[in-house]
């Protein structure tokens, strides 16, 4: 859905350059992946304002028109300054009309362009709280919107934010884009034996953008079939995209399937040496499995038979399923979990999906939350405080066994494996981030 409008060239045709310039607009052209190469011009020219990034909208050239397309929804500014250019480009061009869709409008009758100007605001708005009705109710998890610098994926935390408003929309739109960042995004190889892989590559130091689970908004061939997804790093190394995503549990928010992140160079050592994959493998792998180290020494669960402890496995995960189920209950989980784990709602026991499903394996990530919930997390899920979550999980394995039990030699400082994951335990553990979750709103404030 969109609107164009078309102008006719003059004596003088103007090319793309000029229509860039008389826009006074930064400008770019999509790749095949609808990723924006600022400042370049290709078959069109994509336009918008850097203090107002919404979506943005085409100009290109055909026969002897020059033609404008807005996407909708746009946003107000969008439709007000879409007009304008229109307006500009008639007078530039020694016209004294453009054509919107299949009708003839005279730029001197500003009255019938104030009227669509209304009218396509209007169809914006109404086409937000549509779109947001959809997500509230769950007929969609997200509506993907290819907006001016990059793909975004709009979900429910989005929408909250956007308050049914076509300036909240706005305001959306321009916050996940004002800052520098690069969009990672996958680049399509064949092998000899014909089968398809994707890179996706990752610089030093530089904010990124990148998914959690691979993802193409190209247009892409019929029976197109990439399953091999991996991420090329600095140096010409290369790691499956699981094992990269899987280094980064407490990267930042951007939509529901994307988080931001810089990587260092000491990170990208430490990746390389545990996950690197040679070319030869490269090449050939089918269907990569997982590969990284079979222990992790901050596992908790490993902690369990490492120290010979006498307890279950699954004990290592009784606080992470309080904290997860507290998530649950106060809506600040990513909405994209409960795609991929349908039943995390109605699970009797969340320890075994922590530790069974590919999407936790094993811990909490920030992805795992919305923003306010990363927010939280950050603030709250801190080792070394006394107010911290590790130390209230600690204050409650103390309260539950006793000192002399807490202390015991039995325990080897891991009290908290021995604690039973009952409803006693949960709703102590809770209350505790109840009363961390206030204290995070005060200061908020």
């Amino acid at each position: 859905m969109g609107i164009r409008i078309s102008v006719k060239q003059g004596e003088s045709p103007l090319s793309l350059q000029d229509i860039a310039d008389l826009s006074g607009l930064a400008y770019g052209k999509l790749n095949s992946q609808m990723v924006l190469e600022k400042g370049k011009l290709g078959d069109l020219v994509v336009l918008y304002d850097p203090e107002a990034i919404g979506r943005g909208f085409e100009a290109e050239l055909k026969d002897d028109e020059i033609l404008l397309n807005i996407p909708l929804p746009a946003t107000g500014h969008e439709i007000q300054i879409f007009y304008q250019l229109a307006d500009t480009l008639c007078k530039t061009c020694g016209q004294d009309s453009f054509i919107r869709e299949n009708e003839r409008i005279s730029i001197h009758d500003q009255q019938t362009i104030n009227m669509h100007i209304l009218e396509d605001i209007q169809t914006c708005s109404d086409a937000i709280m549509k779109m947001d009705d959809e997500i509230q109710d769950g007929q969609h998890h997200v509506f993907y919107i290819f907006a001016a610098l990059n793909p975004i994926e709009l979900g429910k935390e989005e929408f909250n934010k956007m308050g049914r408003s076509l300036e909240g929309y706005a305001n959306v739109l321009h916050t996940m884009q004002k800052d520098r960042y690069y969009y990672s995004h996958p680049h399509y190889y064949k092998r000899d034996d014909n089968s398809i892989y994707a890179l996706y590559f990752i610089g030093i130091n530089l904010d990124t953008v990148i998914p959690v689970s691979p993802v193409s908004y190209a247009y892409l061939k019929p029976n197109f079939e990439c399953n091999d997804f991996f991420v090329f790093l600095p140096q010409g190394h290369c790691i499956l995209f699981d094992d990269f995503i899987r280094s980064f549990p407490f990267a930042k928010y951007y939509d529901p399937n994307h988080i931001r992140m810089s990587v260092t160079e000491r990170q990208i050592y430490r990746m390389v040496l545990d996950y690197e994959i040679d070319e030869m493998t490269l090449g050939s792998v089918i269907n990569p499995f997982y590969r990284g180290p079979a222990y992790d020494d901050d596992n908790h669960k490993c902690k369990v038979t490492d120290k010979n402890l006498d307890t279950h496995p699954i004990q290592g995960f009784n606080h992470m399923a309080v904290y997860l189920q507290w998530m649950i209950d106060h809506d600040m989980v990513n909405d994209l979990l409960y795609q991929r784990i349908p039943q995390l709602h109605q699970a009797e026991d969340l320890r075994y999906i922590i530790q069974d499903s590919d999407y936790f394996n094993g811990t909490l990530s920030m992805f795992h939350f919305t923003e306010e919930g990363q927010n939280f997390t950050g603030w709250y899920y801190r080792f070394g405080f006394p107010d911290g979550y590790p130390s209230c999980v600690d204050n409650v394995a103390l309260s539950m066994l006793g000192s002399e039990r807490y202390h015991c030699e039995e325990y080897q400082d891991e009290a908290y494996l021995f604690v039973p994951y009952n409803e006693e335990y949960k709703k102590l553990l809770s209350a505790e981030i109840d009363k961390a979750y206030q204290q995070y709103q005060k200061e908020k404030e």
